[in-house]
């Protein structure tokens, strides 16, 4: 049990929880030469998270096992994964708000989950050419309650993504599901199983842990999208009328202007035939002017020839 892992406590219990990452053993499991899905979480960073000032975890390929005693923060493990790979903190049973989650003190929180992206298993790597042999997922928590994502290259660097649609696209490909409580079950949530005597509860853990809830809210999800996009074709039909009268008053100018167009391009050759038609009639006015020149030239010669 780890009840007494939260992130809220006094200053006391804080400062006792400070170091509480030396009393956990967090031995990998051996390489036993089998092959490693993507997807395979490889190591997870903490830092103010819970009681945790500051942890790295490195994980084996295979099966783990988190031991320490009761404070030690071993369920701070699990809900940091949880809230990473982007759960609610509802879901953890560790406060209804993400700043419940910060250690008492500090100004934020930060999770930083390092997957497995080669294809080493039968589960294909998610846009290898983009992240490299393994994908960095940073979730940063502030104190106010604010929070926001990061998805990184494989050398924490680069950052391809900080929107959630892409994180979970990304842990769809993997078939990663954080809200699932047979894939990840919290303390709480098995406790409510357990004595739970309300079919309707149980109904709807068997919802959750067979995807059937999913399933149904993606269903719901859809026929929102349908009705959404319906109502634009609806909206977008009325104006079409419209819009196809203003189409053929665009066509008519469009036509009215390749006329213009074409007169100028007349009206400019017209204007280039003008000039060298002024130039012809000069020129043929001048071999007139020049002939008479010549005849009155040699009428004027003729007596002056006689009389020499």
């Amino acid at each position: 049990d780890d009840s007494g892992g939260g992130g809220g406590g006094g200053a006391s219990s804080a400062a006792a929880r400070s170091s509480a990452h030396s009393r956990l053993d967090f031995s990998a499991a051996p390489n036993m030469n089998r092959s490693v899905e993507a997807g395979t979480i490889c190591k997870v960073l903490l830092e103010n998270f819970m009681c945790h000032r500051k942890l790295e975890l490195k994980l084996g390929p295979h099966i783990n096992f988190i031991c320490g005693n009761n404070g030690s923060g071993k369920s701070a493990v699990l809900v940091a994964l949880t809230v990473g790979l982007g759960g609610s903190a509802g879901f953890t049973h560790r406060g209804q708000s993400l700043k419940a989650l910060v250690r008492h003190g500090a100004q934020y929180a930060k999770i930083q989950i390092t997957l497995r992206n080669t294809a080493d298993g039968a589960t294909e790597p998610y846009q290898a050419d983009v992240y490299g042999p393994a994908i960095v997922i940073e979730r940063l928590i502030r104190k106010d309650g604010a929070a926001q994502y990061a998805l990184r290259r494989w050398d924490g660097k680069g950052v391809v993504s900080r929107k959630k649609e892409d994180l979970d696209n990304l842990l769809d490909a993997f078939n990663v599901q954080v809200n699932n409580p047979c894939a990840v079950l919290m303390q709480e949530t098995s406790k409510e199983f357990l004595t739970s005597q309300s079919p309707n509860q149980k109904y709807k853990f068997f919802l959750i842990a067979t995807q059937l809830q999913k399933m149904l809210d993606d269903f719901v999800k859809v026929g929102q999208n349908i009705e959404t996009l319906s109502a634009a074709v609806r909206a977008k039909s009325k104006q079409l009328p419209d819009m196809e009268a203003r189409v053929e008053q665009l066509e008519q100018a469009y036509k009215d202007v390749q006329e213009l167009r074409d007169l100028d391009k007349r009206l400019g050759k017209l204007k280039k035939q003008f000039v060298w038609q002024t130039v012809f009639e000069r020129r043929a006015s001048l071999a007139d002017a020049d002939a008479q020149l010549a005849v009155i030239e040699a009428k004027h010669a003729r007596p002056h020839d006689v009389y020499d």
